[in-house]
């Protein structure tokens, strides 16, 4: 887990413990996707800027926690995982049909 933020790993836990116990994953499913999650080349891009977070969060109607990961993703280059409905029209809207951005619904 080093060089991820420790938040993240909280928020990965709450989430897929959450879709454990509402049967969308299967007994033992959270732990797994963990170990999966492990896996893969994930980095820590830092907390981002007080004033980028909140330039996208009043443009885009954004909480500060959407906000904060779309600027990131943006001003790193990097492609954005989200589940929020919300946040695809916006990264297209604004960044065109070349945003890196993954959506699964």
């Amino acid at each position: 887990m080093a060089g991820r933020g420790p938040l993240f790993w909280h928020e990965m836990r709450t989430f897929f413990l959450g879709a454990e116990r509402r049967s969308r994953l299967p007994a033992g499913g959270a732990s797994a996707f963990i170990l999966r999650l492990l896996r893969l080349a994930i980095s820590n891009l830092g907390a981002g800027s007080d004033a980028g977070t909140f330039l996208t969060a009043v443009k885009h109607s954004l909480s500060a926690y959407d906000a904060n990961y779309l600027s990131l993703a943006v001003a790193n280059g990097r492609a954005l995982a989200t589940l929020d409905r919300g946040l695809p029209p916006v990264i297209g809207s604004t960044y065109g049909r070349d945003a890196n951005v993954f959506a699964h619904y």
